[in-house]
């Protein structure tokens, strides 16, 4: 960025508004980017539902860090809504003393609650620019009717307020100009950001240096939304065929739930203890990816399949549903293996194929794609543009 552009943003400030800090899930790309934008000599701020031990163990640029715990997706209890309501006023008060402090205040949200409260304080106390990464509509086909309508609606009434999208990718932007007013003025597809020198590995990984190795080991980077337990039984469900076929088989899950419980139940009845690691929440997945030979992506919803770039950067060969998170970046017997949304059998075969095919494993794994566009330089170069842009300039 040239510094007269630095210079034409010395009096503004951009708070992203984050609803979960879960390391490797998509809404903790935000914290990447803002990282970058943040070198770009613009005053960023962060506004989380995150403890001082996860403050003080990130890697943050920007100027103040602002907990607020209301605003994470799942609160239980008799005063939840109560609880939603102290986090809509926290915000109110916070973006009301930053607009003291800044002529050009940008609130860029992200995540269903996020976007939701923030957007909406934002325009309670006069911010005039709110920006929204879509990474999925809060309403998706697998949500009861009358739950479907009630998000629909609530995104519908929070367009009007809302300055500028960001999608991922172009079905979401197409499905969001059908549904909501201004939404083709109105949004821009940016990817999502990863990590480059973290996850790139120059020189193609092919069969004959993974495959030799005992145990094959399949891995996934869970989804933070409402199919989440799904997508760990799906993921279960196809270390237990493999293993049930005699292949040497170790499943790696990085995520955690409330489901945790449930699921080391089910390992321990079918006998799979040894066969499958739940690792958590991983600040750091680079280590972790470049030991897998397969990388899966079993969820049924159109999340951006950040988790897919990684392995491909580090050449690892995907296997995934054909969904719009990663369509646009994976193409089907060149770099991944695309089966129906839903058809676990499907699902189950291109696993098979990929790790006793070694010619289809080497074309896979060899692929040579370009990921530039996913690189945090490209993507924080996209969003500065963005914000120079709702402001007129």
């Amino acid at each position: 960025m040239s510094s007269q552009g630095a210079r034409a943003l010395r009096n503004r400030a951009v708070v992203y508004v984050v609803d979960t800090f879960a390391p490797g899930s998509p809404e903790r790309a935000g914290i990447a980017v803002m990282n970058r934008v943040a070198r770009e000599k613009i005053d960023t701020f962060l506004v989380a539902p995150i403890t001082p031990e996860e403050a003080a163990g990130t890697f943050l640029l920007c100027r103040e860090v602002f907990s607020i715990p209301e605003i994470a997706p799942v609160l239980t209890g008799f005063f939840a809504l109560h609880k939603r309501i102290h986090g809509f006023f926290k915000l109110c008060r916070l973006f009301y003393d930053l607009s003291l402090e800044y002529t050009d205040l940008v609130v860029h949200t992200h995540g269903h609650v996020a976007g939701f409260l923030g957007r909406w304080a934002a325009w309670a106390v006069g911010v005039g620019h709110t920006v929204h990464t879509v990474y999925q509509f809060s309403f998706g086909p697998y949500m009861p009717a009358y739950r479907w309508w009630m998000a629909y609606i609530a995104e519908y009434m929070t367009a009007w307020i809302t300055s500028e999208y960001i999608c991922f990718n172009t079905k979401d932007r197409a499905l969001g100009i059908r549904l909501f007013p201004y939404f083709s003025k109105r949004c821009a597809v940016i990817s999502a950001g990863v990590d480059w020198q973290q996850f790139y590995t120059p020189e193609p990984v092919g069969s004959s240096a993974r495959l030799p190795v005992s145990p094959i080991v399949i891995g996934t980077i869970l989804e933070t939304g409402v199919t989440q337990k799904e997508s760990v039984f799906t993921f279960l469900s196809l270390v237990e065929k493999l293993s049930a076929l005699g292949v040497p088989i170790r499943g790696e899950l990085i995520g955690d739930g409330s489901w945790r419980w449930e699921v080391t139940q089910w390992l321990m009845e079918r006998g799979l203890a040894e066969n499958v690691q739940i690792l958590g929440w991983q600040a750091q997945t680079a280590s972790v990816i470049k030991t897998w030979h397969v990388f899966v992506h079993c969820s049924l919803i159109d999340t951006p399949a950040v988790g897919a770039v990684q392995a491909r950067l580090s050449w690892v060969p995907v296997v995934a549903y054909h969904t719009a998170g990663i369509d646009e970046m994976m193409k089907n017997e060149k770099n991944a293996l695309l089966v129906a949304p839903g058809d676990v059998t499907a699902l189950f075969k291109a696993i098979y194929r990929v790790i006793i095919d070694r010619a289809l494993y080497e074309r896979l794994a060899t692929y040579q794609e370009n990921l530039h566009d996913y690189s945090e330089t490209a993507v924080c170069a996209r969003h500065v543009k963005l914000y120079k842009n709702i402001a007129g300039e």
